[in-house]
């Protein structure tokens, strides 16, 4: 599992990388891009409260307040920290998956002679239209539906409640949905870097303004 200091150093690069497309103009500036920057840096700022206050505990300017002494006790629990990173996972799909649909919502509309579908049959037509061949849309469709039955989880509870069983992989693992079952987490950096990487995959087609 990836430690705290991982997903910052990750979210560091992931951002470094994101500025300088949008410096060299192979990714215009659009609320899409605006709203993924800002939740990593929000995602950052919380993470780094943790990372520096783990850098303070064996030094002398160590606060002795109780809080701190609670907050220490917590952090040295593995369950706790485990706990936090899984519902900090889930609560944060929730949330940048709302971000991606609403591209999705707006380039299915930029597609000629299309009316409102579901978000699956959406993507379906934005990566048609896009013209990627069969492997990479395969791959795309795959990925995309990991991450969209995880989130649709969330209303039941965070367990698959259909009969079908379903596979997808998703950054190199294999997520298993079947009914009654909770259904896995996904680390919240690998669905935010997968879902930007799909979106560079549309707009570099030439068939989508960025």
């Amino acid at each position: 599992m990836a430690t705290i200091k991982d997903t910052l150093i990750e979210i560091e690069k992931f951002q470094k990388e994101m500025e300088g497309l949008l410096k060299i103009g192979k990714v215009k500036q659009n609320k899409f891009a605006e709203d993924i920057m800002n939740f990593t840096t929000i995602y950052y700022f919380e993470l780094l409260s943790h990372a520096s206050l783990e850098l303070l505990k064996n030094k002398s300017l160590l606060p002795t307040d109780q809080m701190f002494k609670r907050y220490f006790s917590l952090f040295r629990q593995k369950m706790v920290l485990q706990e936090y990173i899984r519902w900090q996972n889930i609560g944060g799909l929730f949330m940048v998956w709302n971000i991606f649909e609403k591209i999705i919502r707006k380039l299915h509309k930029s597609i000629p002679n299309t009316s409102e579908k579901s978000l699956e049959d959406s993507y379906k037509d934005i990566l048609k239209y896009s013209g990627f061949d069969s492997k990479q849309y395969s791959k795309i469709l795959e990925e995309f539906n990991a991450m969209r039955l995880t989130r649709n989880s969330l209303h039941q509870g965070g367990v698959y409640k259909f009969p079908q069983i379903r596979k997808y992989t998703l950054a190199g693992e294999i997520y298993t949905f079947e009914q009654g079952k909770e259904v896995r987490p996904i680390r919240l950096m690998t669905a935010i870097n997968v879902m930007w990487s799909h979106y560079l995959y549309i707009i570099q087609s030439n068939k989508f303004c960025s």
